[in-house]
């Protein structure tokens, strides 16, 4: 488990664990010494997704489409002189 998980979950469990200690999202934050927005973020993702793992729909989107990338690897073994 990596560090980034690991305080991740740190963060949600004080705050809805059924079991755990029930803590505010402030008091959960000064505890693992973060911000409360870091604690109520994760909780909120949590609540979403039942998951802390890192959203994969992050990042830089992809300006061709699979059937463009295909198409253009074709026109290129066709032509390996083009560039």
């Amino acid at each position: 488990m990596s560090a980034a998980y690991a305080s991740r979950l740190e963060a949600v469990f004080p705050c809805i664990y059924p079991k755990g200690p029930k803590m505010l999202y402030a008091a959960a934050g000064r505890y693992m010494k973060k911000s409360e927005e870091f604690v109520t973020n994760w909780v909120k993702r949590y609540d979403e997704t039942k998951n802390v793992d890192v959203l994969t729909e992050r990042g830089t989107q992809s300006s061709t489409t699979i059937k463009d990338d295909k198409a253009i690897i074709e026109i290129f073994e066709k032509n390996p002189g083009t560039r």
